[in-house]
């Protein structure tokens, strides 16, 4: 088995790689009992029994290897969790992607904080982990589910438009002047460099069913989704023009499987206090199905980095971690939305989990998702809903003084 890593290359060598989800679930179990349901569920996941190779010219791929993935046993809280393990290396090359954290555990239940590398998925992946490791423990026969990425040859669209697909052949004849193969010791010395400087914050805001069904029913009558009506929120009550990312699914079919298969778009937009809540968020979502809708645009920088040469993208993962100098590469980043020009606000929105709560005596209570501070987004949120009630969390940097609270001042009002 050997699957190249191209689209996701960028994933490959960036410091801040991590999803988390945390799962509260109820029902009594043993260590051994949830030990074992989680080793069951790593073995019917094909991505989570590879590793990653980079090879002596650049290239990277997956390739198949023994599982690595560890389940923890801890009396940690969530930002604990993230705040040490985001600073610890996952070792693709020896196959870990998947580190989980069972805490809170009493005989009513316990919780699950599954802590996962971008290679070795998506949110949605990370999703339907979580459904298989309740099947595990409700001791339900598992479906082995193969490895689902978005290779370049799965990319519905064909050429780069003229511009983008010239730009890329620039660059990497530019980058042939001091390309160079970067290894996994390299990728130790960024961590080492990043994280020596840096630390991350969670902020966390939860909504019962009353007030989500009260907060998604207006939405609807007002013609909007959520995820607009949240963009133009936050946009109202922080202020100036801002670059969204939207984070989106790109599976092209239905397939519940694990691996990248995330594209994204982006929206800039300035909030008009002329106008209501309600219009502003209309706005955004009309620029964000614009994109969605073309194909060309929905799959854009997928397709243009599937074109870059491979070290070149590890290369701008350096840069921005401050290992790694070069005066044309620090250029490239730029132009790609690192260092001073990256993304003001990044919106994963999973939606309402499409995974059943239930699982014979076991039951999944509530969800909460946290995407990653990537090397291109400053604050990042996550959001999430699951039996009937949304989470929303906010990923920053520690030194950000943004507040979550501030950010959703006056939701559920579409004045």
């Amino acid at each position: 088995m050997k699957q190249y890593i191209n689209t996701e290359r960028a994933d490959l060598f960036d410091v801040s790689m991590m999803i988390v989800m945390r799962a509260d679930i109820k029902g009594k179990a043993s260590d051994d009992r949830i030990r074992a349901a989680f080793d069951k569920a790593v073995s019917a996941h094909e991505v989570l029994g590879t590793k990653t190779v980079i090879g002596t010219d650049g290239s990277a791929y997956y390739t198949s290897a023994d599982p690595a993935q560890s389940m923890t046993f801890c009396n940690d809280d969530t930002e604990a969790i993230i705040a040490r393990e985001e600073r610890i290396r996952f070792e693709t090359e020896h196959g870990e992607f998947l580190r989980a954290f069972c805490t809170n555990h009493t005989d009513e239940g316990f919780t699950v904080v599954f802590c996962m590398h971008h290679l070795g998925g998506d949110g949605k992946s990370l999703t339907y982990f979580i459904e298989t490791f309740m099947q595990a423990l409700a001791g339900e026969k598992l479906t082995y589910r193969e490895m689902r990425r978005t290779d370049v040859s799965d990319i519905p669209v064909g050429k780069l438009p003229f511009l983008y697909s010239a730009y890329a052949s620039y660059c990497n004849s530019r980058w042939k002047r001091e390309r160079r193969r970067f290894g996994f010791d390299d990728l130790d010395r960024a961590f080492d460099k990043f994280w020596s400087t840096h630390r991350t914050k969670v902020q966390e805001i939860h909504f019962d069913s009353a007030a989500t069904e009260r907060i998604l029913a207006d939405c609807k009558k007002s013609g909007v989704k959520f995820t607009s009506y949240i963009t133009a929120l936050i946009l109202k009550n922080t202020g100036g023009r801002q670059s969204i990312g939207y984070a989106v699914d790109g599976r092209t079919d239905s397939n519940r499987a694990m691996g990248n298969q995330a594209t994204g778009v982006s929206v800039d937009h300035r909030y008009d206090r002329r106008k209501s809540l309600a219009e502003n968020a209309s706005a955004i979502q009309s620029v964000i199905h614009q994109k969605l809708d073309d194909p060309a645009k929905k799959w854009l920088v997928l397709r243009f980095m599937g074109e870059i040469d491979g070290t070149l993208t590890d290369a701008v993962n350096m840069v921005s971690a401050g290992a790694y100098s070069s005066s044309f590469v620090s250029s490239f980043a730029s132009a790609m939305g690192y260092g001073d020009k990256v993304k003001d606000l990044s919106i994963t929105n999973l939606t309402k989990l499409d995974i059943p709560t239930a699982y014979g005596e076991y039951s999944v209570e509530g969800v909460s998702f946290i995407p990653p501070v990537v090397s291109y987004a400053k604050n990042v949120v996550g959001i999430v809903t699951s039996n009937g009630c949304m989470n929303i969390t906010l990923h920053t940097y520690s030194d950000n003084p943004l507040s979550l609270n501030d950010m959703l001042e006056g939701i559920g009002k579409f004045g």
